[in-house]
C-alpha cells in the first residue's frame, strides 16, 4: 500500500485521514451510460466469473440482470464492449495458469539487519504469482507484484518464484499487457525488500515526493539511458496529464503543486543511492524502480 501510493499511506496511518465524497447521493434511476468506474466494475465481476470458469454467455447474462447498465440495446452494447476487453484477459491468465486452482502462500521472510516481513501471498498457481485485472496495466499494479515476489524469494529461497501480471493496455483496443518479472537472486532479494522496509519508515514520517506515476516514468527514462534533464521531462509530462497532479492527497499534503515545487534535495544518506541524481524525487525514484526493471518483461499478449 505504501508503493502504491505513499502520500495517501501516510495522511491515513499518521493522520488519520479518509479520502471520499461525503456529499455523494445514490441515484436510483435507470441509468444510460456507465461512468469510468461503473465500467471497471461491470468488467471486474465478469473477468472475474471468466477465470473461475463461467461461459461468456452465462456471465454477461448474470451482469445484464444485476440492473446496473442502461437498458435494452445501450446495455447490450455496454457489455459487448466490455466482455470483448475481458477475454483476451482472461484467455492469457488461463493459458498461464492451466486450469490450475489458485493457492495462498504464507510468507516469513527474514532481513539481513534483522526484522522479518510476514504475510500471505494469494494467487499463486505452482511457483508463480499469476494477478489478472481489468485495468490497465499501470506502476501501482506492477509495484505489488515485485513485493510479493521479494517476500516469496526471500522467505522461500530455494523455489524459483515468478511474478504475472495481466491487465488492459492503453488505449481502447481489446487486448492485454503482460508484465513478468523474473526470479531474483535470493540473497539479493531479502537485501532489496530491507530497502522497501527502510523506505516504508520514511514514509511513516513524512509525505515521501515520489507520486508513482511520475515516479515510474523518470526512473523507467533513466534506466533506457536518458540523462537526468530529459527524464524530468518525462516526469513533468505524466504529472501534468495523469491524474497525480488533482489527486486529493497530493492536494493535502502538497497543494496544486508543480513536480518541480515538490522534487525537493536528497539527504546524504540517500544520494549515496543515485549520485548523479540531484532531485530527492529522482532518488527515491531510481531506488523503488531500478532493480524491478531489471528484472521485468512487459509484452503484449
Amino acid at each position: 500500500a505504501m508503493l502504491e501510493h505513499p502520500v495517501r499511506w501516510f495522511l491515513r496511518k499518521r493522520l488519520q485521514l479518509s479520502f471520499f465524497d461525503e456529499h455523494e447521493e445514490l441515484d436510483d434511476r435507470l441509468p444510460l451510460e456507465l461512468t469510468g468506474l461503473d465500467s471497471w466494475q461491470v468488467g471486474d465481476r465478469l473477468l472475474a466469473a471468466c477465470l473461475a470458469g463461467a461461459d461468456r454467455g452465462a456471465a454477461v447474462a448474470a451482469e445484464w440482470r444485476r440492473g446496473e447498465v442502461p437498458p435494452r440495446e445501450l446495455g447490450r452494447r455496454v457489455l459487448d464492449d466490455v466482455a470483448d476487453k475481458v477475454q483476451p484477459l482472461a484467455a492469457a491468465a488461463l493459458a498461464l495458469t492451466r486450469g490450475e486452482p489458485a493457492r495462498v502462500v504464507d510468507v516469513q521472510a527474514y532481513l539481513p539487519a534483522g526484522g522479518v516481513v510476514t504475510g500471505s501471498v494469494r494467487g499463486v498457481h505452482g511457483d508463480v504469482v499469476v494477478r489478472t485485472v481489468y485495468s490497465r496495466l499501470a506502476p501501482k499494479h506492477r509495484l505489488r507484484a515485485w513485493a510479493q515476489l521479494l517476500a516469496l524469494v526471500a522467505s522461500e529461497p530455494d523455489t524459483p518464484w515468478r511474478a504475472v501480471t495481466i491487465g488492459r493496455p492503453p488505449g481502447k483496443r481489446a487486448s492485454a499487457m503482460v508484465a513478468q518479472l523474473s526470479t531474483p537472486d535470493a540473497a539479493m532479494a531479502a537485501q532489496w525488500l530491507e530497502q522497501l522496509v527502510r523506505l516504508r519508515e520514511k514514509a511513516s514520517r513524512e509525505p515521501l515526493p515520489m507520486p508513482i506515476g511520475a515516479a515510474c516514468s523518470y526512473a523507467t527514462s533513466r534506466f533506457g539511458g536518458d540523462v537526468e534533464v530529459q527524464s524530468l521531462q518525462n516526469a513533468r509530462q505524466e504529472w501534468n496529464s495523469g491524474f497525480e497532479r488533482t489527486d486529493e492527497a497530493h492536494l493535502t499534503a502538497w497543494g496544486a503543486a508543480d513536480l518541480d515545487d515538490i522534487l525537493g534535495t536528497p539527504p546524504s544518506d540517500e544520494q549515496s543511492w543515485f549520485p548523479n541524481d540531484t532531485s530527492r524525487f529522482g532518488v527515491l525514484a531510481r531506488r523503488v524502480w531500478h532493480v524491478l526493471l531489471r528484472h521485468e518483461s512487459v509484452t503484449a499478449a
